[in-house]
């Protein structure tokens, strides 16, 4: 019944501070909108590109129109050199350079090798990815092509002389995310860290502001203990959280269709355990913050970091081992990777077993460690003496 008082009392000031109760329930909601229209296109398409093809014939207009016709390249400049595409890149202009050198029609009539060369600005990976796996994808397609006509020119069956270009075919298939999206890739993850970006502020929020205003002992006249204190005011973020969680969630698999392939409703549980990690290592960050401000510099300080290391963009297998072990700490990393096993890869229980138990040890260590210097605190601050001098209440 207190835990239940402290909670509505924090739910008055809250509602008192509008700015921070907007903060709680709203900016979830904007985040996972903001993000998710972002990366609605799912893929990366019309990449600037231009062109300079230095043997024109039919043979080079029609490996042009290869990049024409594709979604993913928008040729907007046709050049005479290589020298004014860079000029290009460099400013911005365009993203991939495609160059045919002199001489390549005469050297592939006569049956020799020759090379195109595709300039990628690489300073963005994702553009870099997507632009070099469709290029090679159509450059491979047009040099089979030429490949196929000769040798069928020579006599041999379409089946001979597939035989003859390829002699080992291969089928590629990708599992879970098909389209490569990044609405599906990304937007899970984004949403998990801003969940847990928001709690955490708002929670070391909260306690930072009980010590700033001295209002401990406002708590403590009217009878609260400290576990009583922390349970009160932790229930009422966790709460808060489950309702963005749920709220947040839902509109990324039904607003912008993001695959539910598992048994989805282990968010929820799996969810519970990040938030008792999250709310802990809010009270530990006010107890070492002077004052409110402090504690949310402090938090947000933490949230790229925690998305790094979490292994949700660079997997903890490519990782250095130490950091892969600093990585297994945080709350994060049992969560947000897991949330999206469960939509794309068809994740039940048997998947998330291990994490949920790393959570539970997670939250075990985080509480108990939150208590005892919440407990330390509140002694080297004179609560204790307060408590045993304090007039008896009438």
């Amino acid at each position: 019944m207190k835990i239940w008082k402290l909670a509505l009392r924090e739910n008055e000031k809250l509602k008192n501070n509008k700015k921070a109760f907007m903060f709680l329930f709203l900016v979830p909601i904007i985040y996972t909108l903001l993000f998710g229209f972002l990366y609605s296109p799912h893929v990366v398409n019309n990449i600037s590109t231009a062109i300079v093809n230095k043997s024109p014939s039919q043979l080079t207009r029609t490996i042009e129109s290869g990049f024409e016709k594709v979604d993913r390249f928008s040729v907007n400049y046709y050049l005479d050199d290589e020298d004014a595409g860079l000029d290009l890149m460099n400013k911005g202009d365009i993203d991939v350079l495609l160059v045919i050198p002199e001489g390549f029609t005469e050297n592939i009539k006569l049956g020799n090798q020759d090379n195109i060369l595709i300039g990628i600005n690489g300073s963005n990976s994702i553009i870099g990815n997507s632009a070099s796996s469709s290029a090679m994808q159509i450059v491979k397609t047009y040099s089979a092509g030429i490949s196929l006509k000769k040798l069928e020119g020579g006599g041999l069956s379409e089946t001979e002389a597939m035989g003859k270009v390829s002699p080992i075919s291969s089928s590629f298939r990708p599992w879970f995310n098909p389209q490569y999206s990044y609405v599906n890739y990304l937007l899970l993850g984004i949403v998990g860290v801003a969940l847990q970006q928001i709690i955490l502020m708002s929670s070391a929020n909260s306690f930072a502001r009980e010590r700033e205003e001295g209002t401990f002992t406002e708590l403590l006249d009217e009878g609260y203990g400290m576990f009583e204190i922390v349970a009160g005011k932790g229930f009422y973020y966790f709460a808060s959280g489950m309702f963005s969680l749920m709220t947040s969630y839902l509109i990324a698999f039904l607003v912008f269709k993001i695959p539910i392939r598992g048994q989805i409703f282990w968010i929820i549980p799996l969810g519970a355990l990040f938030y008792i990690s999250v709310i802990a290592g809010g009270l530990i960050i006010a107890l070492y913050s002077r004052n409110q401000v402090e504690s949310i510099q402090i938090s947000m300080l933490l949230a790229y970091p925690t998305f790094l290391l979490s292994g949700y963009t660079w997997p903890t297998a490519g990782m250095p081992k130490l950091v892969a072990w600093a990585g297994e700490a945080l709350p994060l990393t049992h969560f947000a990777e897991n949330v999206r096993k469960l939509a794309l890869a068809g994740g039940d229980f048997g998947m998330l077993k291990q994490d949920v138990f790393s959570l539970m040890i997670l939250g075990l260590i985080y509480v108990t460690a939150a208590l005892f210097l919440y407990r330390r605190r509140l002694i080297n601050e004179g609560y204790e003496r307060y408590m045993e001098n304090r007039p008896a209440r009438v």
